[in-house]
């Protein structure tokens, strides 16, 4: 694995690279993996314009930025802490291992470490550490924001019991299942970006635990858990898609766990990207 800071437009990003992928991770504000393509190849990930005329900032002075960030349940305004300022980051001998400070608004620590795989994948583990002295109850997902392109995902479920519902669909605001960016089929959803005003969020389960992105010539393998009944959130969804006239965000969800201070709980990504 090779290493290198670079002085960019987004300020210092520390990219790493095992001569097939390439990440770049910002190192001025976060966490954020800002930077992801096959190696010599363009970032798929959003790139926020820098006078964030998308739109895309909060009162309290929360930014986009785009790229990979951690979350985590509730899904309310006190998600939105400011993370606006540098970042720490201990080089590991195959990745890095990226620190925030904790967040006041929720008395909550992020790491994120990154690991290149001899297989050729990137393992992408998020932690959430509960810093308050209050116990709580949260899962950590991935939340992975990219420019346009085109997204498939099987839409499997744990099991087919005849007669019994088997398929869970979470619908946000007033998404459509007819939008015109969706094509259904009996166990496949496609999504097609077209730059329209109105966004749509769609949430599932799905055994397959993987979803597919291409665009720029690089197609994007997103894999993710798949526990059986497990306590996913927003009515037991392992993936979510989100889409607006900007970008596209790709989300895998996991586990609910009950945490003490000081306790945390992690969700692991895999990411493989590979010329198109």
């Amino acid at each position: 694995m090779k290493s290198e800071i670079r002085n960019t437009d987004r300020g210092r990003m520390l990219f790493l690279t095992d001569g097939k992928t390439e990440i770049g991770c910002a190192l001025d504000f976060g966490i954020r993996v800002s930077h992801l393509s096959v190696a010599g190849m363009e970032n798929i990930c959003y790139e926020q314009p820098a006078d964030c005329s998308d739109g895309l900032v909060t009162d309290g002075g929360w930014k986009l930025y785009g790229g990979h960030r951690i979350w985590n349940t509730p899904e309310d305004d006190t998600c939105y802490c400011p993370d606006n300022d540098p970042i720490e980051y201990e080089l590991l001998e195959d990745g890095v291992l990226l620190k925030q400070e904790e967040e006041p608004w929720r008395r909550i620590e992020k790491e994120l470490k990154i690991r290149f795989l001899t297989d050729g994948r990137i393992e992408v583990t998020n932690l959430i550490r509960n810093m308050s002295d209050n116990p709580v109850d949260t899962a950590a997902w991935g939340v992975n924001t990219l420019s346009g392109g085109d997204v498939e995902v099987d839409f499997i479920p744990a099991e087919v019991v005849p007669g019994e519902p088997g398929r869970l669909v979470s619908l946000w605001g007033d998404t459509s299942i007819t939008d015109e960016r969706l094509t259904w089929s009996r166990n496949h959803l496609s999504a097609k970006y077209i730059p329209i005003p109105d966004y749509f969020k769609i949430g599932m389960y799905t055994k397959s635990g993987i979803a597919t992105y291409t665009n720029k010539g690089q197609k994007f393998d997103l894999m993710f858990g798949t526990e059986h009944f497990g306590n996913y959130p927003d009515n037991g969804c392992n993936y979510e898609l989100y889409m607006n006239k900007a970008f596209i965000e790709m989300e895998s969800l996991g586990e609910v766990k009950h945490l003490s201070k000081g306790e945390c709980v992690t969700h692991t990504e895999y990411w493989r990207i590979t010329k198109q």
